[in-house]
């Protein structure tokens, strides 16, 4: 916590302990413990989503990506309606679809 509070006095950014959280690999109850009263802050599991994307360790799992499929295919169910040639589809699906998942990965 010193060199935080050192970092924020130096460069004016601060750690918001409301919105912050911590993940470590080792789930040992007194490890987390001790990082909880340094930080103030508490601790998540992984996979969690960051920035929409899912963070996960390891193999890639079929539930991690969840939430990325699901976000595609509403965008596609939108689009099903829609009045659009075969080459209006493949444009909305090669930058919007393509540009979605080239993020996310």
């Amino acid at each position: 916590m010193t060199f935080l509070h050192s970092y924020g006095l130096a460069l004016g950014q601060w750690m918001n302990v409301i919105k912050s959280h911590f993940y470590t690999s080792d789930d040992t109850p007194l490890f987390n413990m001790k990082i909880k009263e340094v930080l103030s802050c508490p601790n998540k599991s992984i996979p969690f989503q960051y920035l929409g994307v899912p963070i996960f360790k390891g193999a890639l799992k079929s539930y991690f990506l969840q939430s990325l499929t699901y976000k595609i295919w509403l965008k596609l169910s939108l689009w099903k309606g829609k009045i659009l040639s075969m080459m209006g589809t493949i444009q909305l699906v090669n930058f919007v679809e393509v540009g979605t998942l080239a993020y996310s990965f």
